[in-house]
């Protein structure tokens, strides 16, 4: 399942809305340690920084997906370790 979800995180990158690849960034990330949410914030921020939609957001020069995947990869470890081990 977790390969399934990285997958279509990837695909969505290219092909989908901005939300799909946070979405899979989420799942990845509540039940294991998940470097692919990194790898998808990185990815998408390089795809979406020139982005034409983003260029007159205020925060247009912030990694925020990756700062996000980072986020969620260290954030979450303490809600882990209490209630999924």
């Amino acid at each position: 399942m977790r390969i399934v979800i990285a997958l279509v995180g990837f695909a969505a990158i290219i092909t989908g809305p901005w939300w799909i690849p946070l979405i899979c960034m989420i799942l990845l990330s509540a039940r294991r340690i998940a470097p692919e949410a990194v790898i998808i914030g990185v990815l998408m921020d390089f795809v979406w920084q020139g982005s034409a939609v983003l260029a007159k957001a205020p925060f247009h020069g912030v990694p925020l997906f990756t700062l996000f995947g980072l986020a969620l990869l260290w954030g979450l470890e303490p809600l882990r370790r209490r209630f999924l081990f």
